[in-house]
């Protein structure tokens, strides 16, 4: 008798071999078939394992949770020299689909702790969009399943309102916006803030910020005012912390001042030199009176000014603005201090100054190893060439000597 290999059915059980048209994952599939003998081998053949794909007898049982989606299978029939194959497709009504899964925990009050109003949020797919406004009670993390990195990202945020108590880390697009748009954060980069940011007014930091916490931002709404009232002649010193601008606003006087004037000797981090700053009361041209221009002066962090007022013919009533544009630290986050030059004879005084240029020479001088070695590295890159260490340690040191 030839080799016969055919009528491969699925069945319900292999004892009543009824045949059963679908299945659920939770169901055991049988398959059966005549045959007229041989060696049979499923496909494929992971459904079972190597060991129990291949049978003689004529049907096969596949367990329960073996098939998640609709399968064709093929077996393959073999008798001496002769090879059949017959195929059936297993139909599943409740195919497991990806994701598996999802799974939103409870707030502890019976309460979802995701909701979605009006269906007009949703997830599809791999991306969640929501487009009602959503409030976050609780802290929101987002972190790496149990194994593989996390690939999810925040493109953009917007808040019409924004409170950030802890550590910030953002990466993208960050925005925030305050009411009327008269108060807006925005950066496209990415932004570190490890301590507190108070803006008034907008800041684009394309650049980034990055925020140590000994250093706050702090940029002030208003100048600090450092002499009010009428004042004679008067000398203070102003010694900064941060960066930021000395102002002495204009001024027209009608009465009997007969001269103003203002001097500021600047000293500056680095630099050995004293820079003077001088405005004063003066006519000027298609005015029919006398005034004070006023005084801008920038300062940088580390920054000395000696201010020294000196009206002629009456007593006045002026002013000197310190405007911080950043932090002085958590001690000092005025970031100044507004000093009494020291009293004693004129050679004293004198003496004080003298020091204070030779500590800014000494300083200057400290930083020549580091600017000679800058200079001739970045020669090396200008021209393509690379020095040995010897011949760019004694190129060093002559530069060093004309500084």
């Amino acid at each position: 008798m030839s080799f016969y290999f055919d009528n491969l059915i699925p069945v319900d059980s292999i004892s009543t071999g009824h045949p059963k048209l679908s299945f659920k994952t939770t169901d055991t599939v049988y398959l059966t078939w005549r045959t007229s003998g041989g060696s049979f081998t499923l496909y494929p053949n992971s459904i079972l394992g190597e060991t129990g794909s291949t049978t003689t007898d004529n049907h096969f049982t596949i367990p329960a949770g073996k098939i998640l989606k609709d399968q064709t299978l093929l077996i393959k029939g073999v008798s001496g020299d002769e090879t059949i194959y017959q195929s059936v497709t297993i139909c599943i009504e409740n195919p497991e689909l990806t994701p598996t899964s999802s799974i939103i925990s409870g707030a502890g009050s019976g309460k979802p702790s995701f909701c979605v109003g009006d269906g007009t949020s949703s997830i599809v797919g791999d991306s969640l969009t929501v487009n009602t406004p959503t409030t976050i009670t609780g802290d929101l993390t987002v972190q790496a399943p149990a194994a593989g990195t996390s690939t999810t990202k925040v493109d953009i945020l917007k808040a019409a309102e924004a409170h950030v108590t802890g550590t910030t880390h953002t990466h993208g697009a960050f925005r925030m916006y305050g009411d009327a748009s008269t108060q807006e954060f925005r950066s496209d980069l990415p932004v570190f803030i490890d301590s507190s940011l108070t803006t008034v007014g907008a800041i684009n930091a394309n650049g980034g910020i990055q925020v140590p916490a000994i250093n706050p931002v702090s940029l002030s709404q208003h100048p600090f005012q450092l002499i009010l009232g009428k004042q004679g002649t008067l000398t203070r010193i102003l010694k900064v912390f941060t960066e930021g601008y000395a102002i002495i606003p204009q001024f027209q006087n009608d009465s009997d001042l007969t001269g103003f004037e203002v001097t500021a000797n600047v000293t500056y981090p680095g630099s050995p030199d004293t820079v003077k700053y001088f405005a004063k009361y003066q006519f000027f041209d298609n005015y029919a009176t006398p005034f004070f221009a006023g005084m801008v002066i920038p300062l940088t962090k580390g920054a000395s000014a000696t201010f020294t007022f000196s009206p002629t013919g009456t007593v006045i009533q002026y002013y000197l603005y310190w405007m911080p544009m950043g932090g002085g630290g958590p001690t000092n986050p005025a970031g100044f201090d507004f000093l009494t030059p020291p009293t004693g004879s004129a050679e004293a005084i004198e003496g004080e100054r003298i020091h204070q240029e030779h500590v800014a020479r000494v300083e200057a001088r400290l930083k020549r190893p580091e600017k000679a070695n800058s200079f001739i590295t970045n020669l090396q890159e200008a021209f393509g060439k690379t020095l040995n260490p010897d011949k760019h340690a004694a190129l060093t040191k002559k530069l060093e000597e004309l500084l």
